[in-house]
């Protein structure tokens, strides 16, 4: 018994002994697999040959560098002033118009500025005429009024000379009789003369009277008065002549459209015809085509035959169609081409109505025009000697007063004379001295005043001739300026003075344009364009001032070229984003949403690897590298550090330098991994 639990202890020893082998064996075998699974786990791949896109894909909108405003220049040589109404205005903002190209129509005929010109000239020539008229009467006035004084000085120094003879008779006590009859003899003719004036007088008196009695009445009955008269036949005439210039100017349009109505519904049956000329040439074209397909398949000499006279006799069908065409003088039509010139027409046809309308309105005011200014001058004409009848009345009517007055006088003389005559009674000598010296007395007074009355008359001529000639150089300067107007070139349609695009149209029909207006900008192709785009610091570093940018769906485009000439920090993102400047030249216009491609296209680099590969510090850029070390209980890992150069990288991967290609590099790992640090591949 006691044997047998002695056999049984060294059994327990053995087993346990072999128990701790057994674990030091396992823990000697799996130790590596225990440390593995604390190790980080990496992913790795060797360096490929691949291409690698450097350009940066970037969007932005087109600026124009400068831009060119259109202006209104009516005569640029002559420095004139003109302002006319845009009648059509063909092109709105954002269309591209071509260098030379009508962009707007103005009026024709006479500017503004031109009827203004021409009234002032007419209503200062009437006035100038009027005034002509005016001195005419006064030169006349004015003589009869130095004639009558010098013929009353004249009368003064016969009477004093008969007052001096009839003193020295007196004095020598001769009969007077006789003088006094020769003198009651004068008075009397005198007295006759003048009774024969006072008659005209009436007459004339009552004659201008009722010439000023129609014309009021004739003013009156116009509701206007004499003094509201010539300004208003100014305004009259002034309407009527812009009335008729715009009229004649419509009319005219109106004429060249139905000219060029009639010219493209021309065209458009001649190019009706060559469109069905057009489809007999496809028919036979098609049918000829399908003549050789048949000759081609075929194999029976007898159809080929047959077959080669139906393609002669198609080509000669064909033949005689071209030859129609040349007849008609027209090219094959398209339906498309057909169809735009039946628009074309249908809008002109459109046009040429509202032209049609605006003639009607244009032609009523013209008329109204014309029968205000016609009747206006008809009553100027009836009642312009209003102002100087009533002025000649007066004159008149002071004349057969004085006239009266003098004859009255005259009468009592001859009374007194008869007296004389019948009594016989002598003359006193001293009665006839007192005469001769109050005689003497009248005609001192009446030669000084004569002296008055010249040098006043020529002053106020001296004044006139002044004023009148300063009337005259104001005409002349106007007749100038309306010659000057008049030769001077009709500037209609203003053009575009470059190609490009439309930035802004400043006016519509209506408007009145004056020269030096600012009528349309356009954005300046030949001064290129500039596009600014903002992206990501990461992107800039990618961009290189001078890199050549590529347009997105180029296909679109002609012409375009583009570079980067600028790259700045955006201060708004606190450093975090770049502007980058791309200058642009080409067939591109302002507002142009463009997509770029910056810098190069694709390049083969030997050694290119993902981006999540490289690493960074202070020391500069690196990659971690696996190696391996072969043991007995199996291959141990180890990162290692190299450091490397990027020489390219787009968004995925980069291309590097410094590695010989066979490095198996870590590209990813499940925790932080430094240099000498052992790791565990994914796959294991």
């Amino acid at each position: 018994m006691s044997e047998k639990k002695k056999i049984n202890k060294k059994d327990i020893i053995k087993n346990v002994a072999i128990a701790l082998l057994i674990v030091l064996l396992v823990l000697t075998f799996f130790s590596n697999t225990f440390l593995n699974m604390s190790l980080p786990e990496v992913s790795a791949q060797y360096p490929k040959y691949s291409t690698l896109s450097t350009a940066v894909k970037a969007s932005g909108v087109i600026k124009a560098n400068d831009s060119y405003n259109v202006i209104f220049e009516a005569d640029a040589k002559q420095d004139l002033t003109q302002s006319r109404k845009v009648t059509s205005v063909y092109y709105k903002e954002g269309d591209m118009v071509e260098k030379d190209a009508v962009i707007m129509t103005l009026a024709s005929g006479n500017s503004s500025q031109l009827d203004d010109l021409i009234s002032q000239y007419n209503s200062l020539k009437s006035q100038y005429d009027l005034s002509k008229l005016d001195d005419n009467i006064t030169a006349l006035q004015n003589n009869e009024t130095i004639s009558n004084a010098v013929d009353q000085i004249n009368k003064a120094k016969e009477n004093l000379n008969k007052l001096r003879g009839q003193y020295d008779i007196a004095v020598k006590g001769g009969d007077l009789s006789g003088v006094l009859k020769e003198e009651l003899k004068e008075l009397q003719k005198k007295y006759d003369e003048l009774t024969e004036r006072s008659t005209e007088l009436s007459s004339l008196i009552s004659e201008l009277e009722a010439d000023i009695s129609a014309a009021k009445s004739a003013l009156k009955q116009n509701g206007i008065t004499y003094e509201d008269l010539q300004p208003e036949l100014t305004r009259n005439q002034g309407d009527y002549i812009r009335a008729e210039s715009e009229f004649t100017r419509i009319n005219s349009e109106v004429e060249s459209l139905q000219q060029q109505v009639s010219d493209l519904s021309n065209q458009i049956a001649d190019m009706t015809e060559a469109y069905q000329i057009t489809g007999v040439i496809a028919s036979l074209n098609n049918e000829i085509e399908t003549i050789r397909q048949q000759m081609a398949q075929s194999t029976d000499i007898d159809e080929i035959m047959s077959l080669q006279d139906q393609l002669s006799d198609k080509r000669s069908e064909l033949e005689e169609q071209y030859m129609k065409l040349n007849i008609i003088g027209m090219d094959t039509v398209d339906e498309i081409t057909l169809y735009s010139y039946n628009r074309q027409l249908s809008e002109l046809q459109k046009t040429l109505e509202k032209k049609r309308e605006e003639l009607s309105v244009v032609s009523e005011n013209y008329n109204l025009a014309k029968n205000a200014y016609d009747s206006t001058k008809t009553l100027y004409e009836s009642t312009s000697n209003l102002s100087a009848n009533e002025k000649k009345l007066s004159e008149t009517k002071s004349e057969y007063n004085e006239a009266e007055a003098q004859l009255k006088e005259l009468n009592k003389s001859i009374s007194d004379l008869n007296q004389k005559i019948d009594s016989n009674e002598a003359l006193n000598p001293e009665d006839i001295a007192t005469s001769i010296k109050d005689t003497e007395n009248n005609i001192r007074e009446m030669e000084a005043q004569y002296q008055i009355t010249v040098a006043t008359i020529n002053r106020s001529n001296e004044a006139t001739r002044k004023e009148r000639e300063e009337t005259l150089k104001q005409i002349d300067d106007l007749s100038k300026k309306i010659e000057n107007y008049q030769t001077a070139p009709s500037t209609t349609e203003i053009t575009a003075p470059i190609s490009g695009k439309i930035v802004s149209i400043n006016v519509v029909p209506g408007n009145l344009v004056t020269s030096g207006d600012s009528v349309a900008s356009i954005d300046i192709a030949e001064k290129g364009y500039t596009c600014e785009i903002t992206m990501s610091s990461d992107e800039a570093r990618r961009v290189q001032v001078g890199a050549t940018c590529t347009v997105v769906n180029s296909w679109w485009y002609s012409n375009v070229n583009a570079v980067v000439t600028n790259i700045r920090s955006d201060a708004a993102s606190q450093g975090r984003q770049r502007i980058v400047t791309i200058s642009v030249t080409g067939d591109v216009y302002d507002g142009q949403n463009i997509n770029f491609q910056i810098g190069n296209n694709s390049e083969y680099y030997s050694s290119v690897l993902p981006n999540s590969a490289i690493r960074d510090d202070n020391d500069g850029k690196f990659v971690l590298v696996v190696e391996s070390v072969s043991t007995p209980l199996g291959t141990k890992y180890t990162a290692r550090r190299v450091a490397i150069s990027v020489i390219a990288s787009d968004d995925t991967q980069s291309a590097v330098s410094g590695l010989n290609g066979g490095e198996f590099v870590i590209t990813n790992a499940t925790s932080p991994v430094s240099d000498k640090q052992q790791v565990r591949l994914t796959d294991q």
